[in-house]
């Protein structure tokens, strides 16, 4: 697993982006990440709170849907026109499944052995303070396959369009998959979407699922 949070480089005001990754009791792994709208102490402190909520209902166990749909409620009550989006997913390794629901954030990206990558979960439901109802999807998880979540800082600027930057990204992750250092590959990938001047957050998750006989 790869991570990446970089602060922004312009500007000075804090970002809301944050990751997250939970081993849940079940032996199955929730990979967390988003954006509150906004900048400043608020957004920092609603991040904060926010992360922890979602934590906590992760480690119950329930069901992606479920998770969102309560930190939603309590998003909207507690900090009053504040709304997060939110892309939640769960890795069962017993049957090889992600399970996932998304709150208004851009879609993960899912690429398996010798296919393209793939966006999953795109415009499923409304962020966390707004929407009330959150789909979940499943989908396979095998072996050899990796999973990509971000935010809009990596993909999206001032000078740069949204649509474009997410084009560049996916045409960028063949030759991350194909490098010998994934590190080293995401900070080339980063440095070469942005040019080294975002002037939002950035948050990333890379998973490979390298099989439970792995090293």
């Amino acid at each position: 697993m790869v991570t990446r949070y970089l602060p922004a480089v312009t500007g000075s005001k804090v970002g809301g982006d944050w990751f997250d990754v939970i081993r849940l009791p079940s032996g199955g792994t929730a990979f967390v990440i988003g954006d509150v709208v906004g900048h400043g102490v608020t957004a920092a402190t609603v991040m904060g709170q926010v992360r922890t909520a979602i934590r906590s209902y992760a480690l119950l166990e329930l069901p992606p849907s479920e998770v969102l749909r309560n930190v939603s409620e309590l998003t909207g009550g507690l900090f009053g026109e504040s709304f997060v989006t939110c892309f939640y997913a769960v890795h069962q390794p017993s049957d090889g499944t992600l399970r996932y629901a998304n709150a208004g954030h851009l879609p993960a990206i899912m690429i398996r052995p010798g296919e393209p990558p793939e966006q999953i979960g795109e415009a499923l439901a409304q962020p966390l303070g707004v929407g009330s109802v959150f789909p979940q999807r499943t989908t396979g998880f095998p072996p050899g396959a990796d999973l990509v979540l971000y935010t809009d800082g990596l993909v999206e600027s001032r000078t740069r369009d949204l649509t474009l930057g997410v084009e560049w990204l996916l045409a960028g992750i063949p030759g991350v998959l194909a490098a010998a250092d994934l590190g080293t590959a995401w900070d080339k990938l980063v440095e070469e979407l942005t040019s080294g001047r975002h002037d939002d957050d950035i948050a990333l998750i890379h998973v490979r699922h390298r099989g439970e006989d792995a090293p």
